[in-house]
């Protein structure tokens, strides 16, 4: 019985506290904010050539005096070593560079910036030596906006809708991941595919539906629309992205499920990977962690799904 009240409870609560979707409503509500909208991003580094590779975003700034309250920009990066070598070389977040309002171009209207970050640049930077990369590792880079009246925002303070990589007109995350990647051709694990939950959260059954899996982000990526918890009928359809990243399925982090009881539900990348086999993709094991900022008084918990061709 206390699953099912808990269910109910979760019921109640997450039928309110929604972002605004409108662009033209966002800065008329009350203190929205700012945000970095994603124009143009190329976030993969190919392992296979490390010297050319590199990550390039453009961005623009939006605000609710077209643009006139940028101040700044800190972009800050971290490694992630998710090889499983004796020694971890992972490296914590840091200071990676500052970009100053007058580093912006104006021609568009609207403050606009495009960022490239080479592979030897970053893991010099990060003192990484680039033969230690390997696939499945990666890097992060956050970007936090400071305006001139002193508000700063970043991931942990901006709205679902805003973050969302598939909102065509938000598509702010201001996080970004870069793996490092291999070539995978356009046509695998692409159509098709039921979705369904080989391993359940605490909620119960994530998945269970046919979905439409496609090229997402970049070219490694997929993607696919698919509703979290049918069971509780709240018809809460939302995209999601994995990305396949030499031999591995790697679930992208921080992907909003559109439900939540207050911070919000989200789903992450698992704490351990899957592997793909680049000639077969009739079935497709995804790892996550769900609900992995402990809302509505549960834990994180790690799940599985799987995506089979039909």
């Amino acid at each position: 019985m206390k699953k099912y009240t808990f269910l109910l409870a979760i019921a109640v609560l997450m039928l309110g506290c929604e972002d605004s979707s409108d662009p033209n409503d966002f800065f008329d509500e009350n203190n929205n904010g700012a945000y970095l909208r994603t124009l143009n991003l190329s976030p993969n580094f190919n392992l296979n050539d490390i010297d050319t590779a590199r990550f390039e975003v453009t961005l623009e700034e939006r605000d609710e005096e077209g643009g006139a309250l940028l101040s700044s920009v800190n972009v800050y990066a971290s490694f992630v070593d998710n090889t499983t070598d004796v020694q971890d070389i992972s490296v914590n977040e840091v200071l990676f560079t500052v970009f100053q309002a007058s580093d912006f171009d104006l021609a568009s209207g609207f403050p606009t910036i495009t960022h490239v970050i080479t592979a030897n640049e970053i893991t010099a930077f990060l003192g990484l030596n680039p033969i230690d990369l390997a696939a499945t590792d990666l890097f992060i880079f956050r970007y936090e906006l400071l305006l001139t009246d002193g508000r700063i925002f970043s991931v942990v303070n901006s709205g679902t809708d805003v973050t969302d990589v598939t909102n065509t007109f938000f598509n702010s995350p201001f996080i970004y991941n870069a793996p490092l990647v291999c070539p995978v051709d356009s046509s695998y694990a692409v159509g098709v595919y039921e979705l369904s939950t080989t391993i359940p959260g605490v909620f119960g059954v994530s998945f269970s539906e046919t979905v439409n899996v496609s090229i997402g982000s970049s070219e490694t990526k997929r993607t696919f629309t698919a509703t979290w918890l049918p069971a509780l009928g709240f018809g809460n359809s939302a995209p999601y992205q994995f990305d396949l990243v030499c031999g591995n399925v790697i679930f992208d982090d921080e992907q909003a499920t559109g439900l939540q009881c207050s911070i919000g539900v989200n789903l992450s990348a698992g704490e351990t990977n899957t592997s793909y086999d680049e000639n077969d993709d009739s079935i497709i094991l995804i790892n996550f962690t769900e609900n992995t900022q402990g809302d509505c008084g549960a834990p994180p918990t790690q799940n599985q799904l799987s995506l089979t061709r039909q």
